[in-house]
């Protein structure tokens, strides 16, 4: 081949790949203009309602309001001026119950007024606040009791779920912008800071949580479509969670979450034991204001994830200390109570969970009302 007949090869080829850049640029400008406006909702659906906290990793966004949508849901999000996904609250004129929580309690895919929280408040005429946050882990509860007993409560309420709380210590394994605790010489130690803005990396709580292309409404389209039509090869070039996953014993990647799949693992064993010692600062805090603390147990995970061993592993840990531990046993697995393809409570699951824990506070309430506070036994089963 002669030089001329390179530089003209090479020529076509310059030409030929400006051209598809072109036509590429061309066409993302057109599909911007037509790119269904869920779509885009769904890439920064989280990032909305939260925003960055140096001692909390994030929390939610004041005053944020908006749709929260994904593939499988459309939902109507409202922070109050408190930074809870709740009403405003206002001077305590009842029986005041605080929760604490991360994205189930906090009402993924539902609408507020269908959460467990607003069920219990209008079948025993009290007040729940609700200071649930998307993600949150026992680390970020105790930091918050602080603003919690601001707002006096009569009652805090934990909300433990089970499949993910227990990972108190491998945040800094999983690169996470949050705080996280692990047990030193037998000393709790709280850790992370200072804490990354996780506003730097483009992404909520995981550096690789937004890929890249979903800055483009082709790379949406291609997403999404991936997403729906191939979820094996989607899950394969998306999801970082199996690379993780082996990090860690005791873990596994299970529907874009880690989740634990062997009870007796050793770093499983210790996440209980430090999640023993943030659950006595709770306690030993509450105590010294005079506030009673329960624990709801909660068992999200359906059918195919066993979660009595982690009961027992809270159960374990909360007993000691005189903290009555109620779970949501009746809901792992019935698969008619979780939205579609998710981990998380349709409003059928929101009202089986109201309904377990309902019979719990309402003795808890009573004893709270006689004496100021509760047995450190559950009440019994109903």
């Amino acid at each position: 081949m002669t030089p001329g007949m390179w530089k003209t090869g090479l020529r076509y080829t310059v030409v030929s790949l400006v051209s598809v850049a072109v036509s590429i640029g061309v066409i993302e400008c057109i599909y911007r203009f037509i790119e269904p406006p869920q779509q885009v909702r769904a890439v920064n659906a989280r990032e909305e309602f939260v925003q960055y906290d140096p001692i909390l990793g994030w929390v939610n966004k004041a005053g944020a309001e908006g749709i929260f949508e994904t593939d499988v849901f459309k939902t109507h999000i409202s922070i109050n001026q408190d930074g809870m996904r709740d009403e405003p609250v206002g001077p305590k004129q009842r029986f005041r119950v605080v929760v604490l929580g991360d994205s189930l309690t906090w009402g993924w895919g539902v609408e507020a007024p269908q959460r467990y929280t607003e069920l219990l408040e209008q079948q025993l005429d009290i007040e729940v606040i609700n200071f649930s946050v998307i993600g949150y882990a026992p680390v970020q509860y105790y930091l918050m009791l602080d603003q919690v007993l601001s707002y006096k409560p009569d009652l805090v309420l934990l909300s433990f779920t089970l499949h993910n709380d227990f990972n108190v210590g491998t945040n800094l394994e999983l690169e996470t912008y949050r705080p996280y605790a692990l047990l030193r010489g037998g000393k709790l130690e709280i850790l992370g800071y200072p804490i990354p803005d996780y506003r730097k990396y483009s992404a909520f709580a995981h550096k690789r949580s937004k890929p890249f292309i979903t800055n483009f409404a082709l790379g949406r389209l291609f997403y999404f479509t991936l997403k729906k039509e191939n979820p094996a090869l989607f899950k394969y070039l998306f999801s970082d969670l199996e690379k993780h996953a082996p990090r860690i014993e005791g873990l596994k990647a299970y529907n874009d979450e880690l989740v634990h799949n062997r009870p007796d693992a050793p770093a499983v064993q210790e996440a209980g034991k430090i999640t023993g010692a943030l659950l006595k600062l709770m306690k030993d805090k509450l105590d010294s204001q005079h506030v009673p603390f329960a624990i709801y147990g909660i068992d999200n995970r359906p059918s195919s994830y066993q979660s009595a061993p982690y009961l027992a592993l809270l159960k374990q840990q909360a007993g000691p200390l005189g903290i009555p531990v109620v779970a949501t046993t009746g809901l792992v697995d019935n698969a008619r109570f979780y939205i579609r393809g998710e981990t998380h409570w349709n409003t059928s699951g929101h009202q089986k969970a109201a309904s377990i824990v309902e019979p719990y506070l309402k003795q808890w309430i009573a004893q709270i009302r006689a004496n100021g506070k509760i047995s450190p036994e559950p009440p019994a089963d109903h």
